[in-house]
């Protein structure tokens, strides 16, 4: 028995490869990941005592869609109690191309939902973040594309966001998740008591097909696919 593809269909094939972390969830280690990452927020929340958790990987690797979905599961467990004061958030924090302590600021805060031009000093954002995370109740932060503050400034910079980092999970109690490149575990490195903190760290992979039982993953994985074209032709 063999397994033939059409140019088109080989072409379609490739183009939902680079879709199906995006796509699809239910694939590899992802729930397995999942239920990690819940597992550590429960922790935080139940002994009040703050960390932080790394995803580690490549462009494409799913780093993006794990923790959205982290996100959506968190909220639906803890974000829609039945007393507002017991009530816990996750937020989900793009992180910003130019990472200064400035941006990175602005960035929490839009990612908490403040309309419009952020301005102010940073002593004032850091009062206005203290704030927010307060009265809502911010128990869980993810930072995406958080390479970018270990390759785009200066050494005195990356140092004053890791300290600032350090002061929020001291302070709040808080669950932080940095996901990004390998880059990103050079931010631990800046800060010995912060990479202390650091309670777990998620590799992730591309999907590879190289081996057989890889190859039966990946076209399990795409029939899992709920808008395939794809048509695979045996004989």
């Amino acid at each position: 028995m063999s397994t033939a593809f059409t140019a088109y269909e080989n072409n379609t094939l490739k183009t939902k490869a680079k879709m199906l972390t995006e796509k699809t969830f239910v694939c590899a280690k992802n729930k397995e990941e999942l239920d990690l990452l819940l597992s550590e927020a429960s922790n935080v929340i139940e002994l009040n005592s703050g960390c932080c958790t790394l995803i580690v990987g490549d462009s494409g690797s799913g780093k993006t869609t794990l923790l959205k979905k982290f996100k959506t599961r968190f909220n639906e467990l803890y974000a829609n109690t039945a007393s507002p004061n017991s009530s816990e958030q996750a937020c989900y924090i793009r992180s910003p191309s130019n990472m200064s302590p400035l941006d990175l600021y602005r960035a929490v805060l839009k990612g908490f939902g403040e309309p419009g031009l952020i301005e102010g000093s940073e002593v004032q954002l850091r009062i206005r973040i203290a704030k927010q995370m307060q009265t809502k109740r911010y128990r869980v932060l993810l930072f995406d594309e958080f390479q970018q503050v270990v390759e785009k400034v200066g050494i005195k910079s990356v140092r004053q966001i890791a300290d600032y980092l350090k002061e929020l999970v001291d302070e709040f109690n808080v669950y932080l998740v940095f996901a990004g490149t390998s880059k990103v575990q050079n931010l631990l490195s800046i800060n010995e008591q912060f990479a202390s903190r650091n309670s777990l760290t998620i590799k992730k992979s591309l999907l590879s097909v190289s081996t057989l039982n890889n190859y039966r993953v990946y076209v399990s994985y795409l029939l899992t696919y709920p808008e395939r074209k794809l048509k695979i032709h045996t004989h």
